[in-house]
């Protein structure tokens, strides 16, 4: 897994609070995804290793607003997706029910995931699934399709908001500026800089890319970059997500 400077983690997190604004995305049998899409790009560059991916499915719930509709919504789920292991965590005011289940052969795993809590005293209710693996294989393209496909229909109420992170490490010449790491990135992606936070040893930054459809609601924003240097080898770690990234929710 990687992990963040936690200057790049507040960044992140401040973009992210705007996932709710993001329009959402029918998946559709003949769309080239988004994480397909990233994965072409990062894969022509030979400095460049690939070490987890992840594909974020979300929707808001307005209708959970009790614990007995989050118990029940919660055991419909259970009776769907009976191949599942689920835990269930009950913490003051918020609700919390995780599933997973472990495709070995494929190196993937798949999470469901509900939480309904308190917020400005009323309640929300977030329905999520991802399915996360690691060494992007070309396969993949299609277990995520499927998957994503025949979770959405039965999981979610309406179309959810999708999101596409890969994240990795470059390899090669560490004396090189991050700034010009960055740059590089983003040049790959043909995307233009809205925002963002750069320093020497870590950067973030949100931008604008033609080839990514989807958009924050009021901005361009479609794809960020997060590149971070440290450790005695330093070692450069990279995530790009799109619409914005999601690895460390």
């Amino acid at each position: 897994m990687i992990k963040w400077n936690n200057r790049i983690l507040a960044y992140m997190a401040l973009i992210s609070f705007m996932v709710i604004l993001v329009g959402t995305h029918t998946i559709a049998a003949n769309d080239k995804m988004d994480i397909h899409t990233i994965a072409e790009v990062l894969e022509k560059e030979e400095n460049l290793s690939i070490e987890e991916w992840s594909v974020f499915a979300r929707e808001i719930n307005n209708e959970i607003t009790t614990k007995e509709e989050f118990e029940n919504k919660v055991g419909t789920l259970k009776k769907a997706f009976p191949d599942f292991h689920w835990n269930i965590v009950e913490e003051d005011a918020v609700w919390k029910a995780e599933a997973s289940l472990d495709h070995v052969q494929d190196n993937v795993t798949e999470f469901i995931r509900i939480v309904t809590t308190e917020e400005h005293n009323n309640s929300a209710t977030y329905i999520i699934y991802e399915v996360k693996g690691h060494q992007w294989r070309e396969e993949d393209s299609s277990f995520i399709q499927v998957a994503l496909q025949h979770k959405i229909d039965r999981i979610f109420q309406e179309n959810p908001s999708v999101f596409s992170c890969i994240g990795g490490s470059i390899n090669g010449n560490m004396d090189s500026v991050l700034m010009n790491e960055t740059k590089r990135l983003l040049n790959l992606f043909e995307a233009k800089e809205v925002e963002g936070v750069q320093e020497k040893n870590f950067s973030s930054i949100s931008a604008h890319s033609r080839l990514f459809s989807q958009t924050i609601t009021n901005k361009a924003i479609n794809v960020q970059v997060g590149l971070r240097r440290d450790g005695l080898g330093r070692k450069t770690s990279f995530v790009i997500g799109t619409p914005i990234i999601t690895f460390e929710y």
